[in-house]
């Protein structure tokens, strides 16, 4: 192995990280109504999370089936699983970004939450790019955790209006 080669993997790995980094963050940013309610999916009920994950793996690997499969429309048509699957996962990243940096800044004592959500971000996608722990246990284990999550944050918050002095009536958005 050149010097070349070991500099272009370095180059690499430390674009994929800026990367994920960065659409965590900004996923965050731009949707905080989604990426709020996957992380409180996260944190209140992670094991919910972690089965409703469970259920969507059945997706992904349905959309893998569909992409071997030799006729263009219904491997396009898994392609279009996987991307929308991709686009669900990436809020409940998101979410977890948040988690991560919510508590990072508790320990750390910082003031800004913006801060917060870069730090938690960073930190995810270091972990994720680990070698060897990062990429066999902690990525298909979080990835299964964020599908849950995405999941959650994609359900209608119920809206309670006032219906009467003593009585509060549950809407649908």
């Amino acid at each position: 192995m050149t010097l070349a080669q070991v500099q272009a993997f370095v180059a690499a790995f430390l674009g994929l990280v800026a990367s994920l980094t960065g659409l965590l963050t900004t996923v965050a940013v731009l949707m905080p109504a989604h990426a709020a309610r996957a992380h409180r999916a996260l944190d209140e009920a992670p094991k919910r999370t972690f089965l409703h994950g469970l259920g969507m793996v059945a997706a992904v690997v349905l959309a893998f089936v569909l992409l071997n499969i030799q006729n263009p429309l219904i491997k396009f048509a898994g392609f279009c699983l996987l991307l929308v699957l991709t686009a669900i996962a990436t809020l409940g990243g998101a979410g977890l970004a948040q988690l991560m940096g919510q508590r990072i800044g508790e320990m750390s004592g910082a003031r800004t939450s913006f801060g917060f959500l870069v730090r938690g971000s960073l930190a995810y996608s270091l972990g994720v790019a680990c070698p060897y722990i990062g990429w066999l246990i902690l990525g298909p284990l979080s990835l299964i955790c964020i599908l849950g999550a995405g999941v959650a944050s994609l359900r209608p918050v119920p809206r309670t209006v006032p219906a009467g002095p003593n009585q509060a009536l549950s809407v649908e958005r």
